[in-house]
């Protein structure tokens, strides 16, 4: 992955490089340094973003989940 794609990514799942830094344990500094030229980003950095995102996913989907459920529960409720 490269810089530009790190940031591109970065944007679409909505966190900046100091969320990325803290979420992930790492230093600011040395995310900020990944872009230095010759320096790479290490290679965990592409699937530790898949999964973030399809963890985010997957909450955002399990809240939605819960809101029907409860809907359907009260909807059962009702006299007919």
């Amino acid at each position: 992955m490269t810089n530009a794609e790190f940031v591109a990514k970065l944007k679409e799942i909505g966190i900046t490089k100091k969320e990325f830094a803290e979420l992930s344990g790492q230093h600011q500094m040395t995310v900020s340094k990944w872009s230095e030229a010759g320096r790479g980003l290490p290679s965990w950095v592409d699937s530790w973003l898949e999964l973030y995102e399809k963890a985010r996913i997957y909450d955002q989907n399990n809240e939605k989940a819960k809101k029907f459920d409860k809907i359907a529960k009260e909807i059962a409720k009702k006299p007919k």
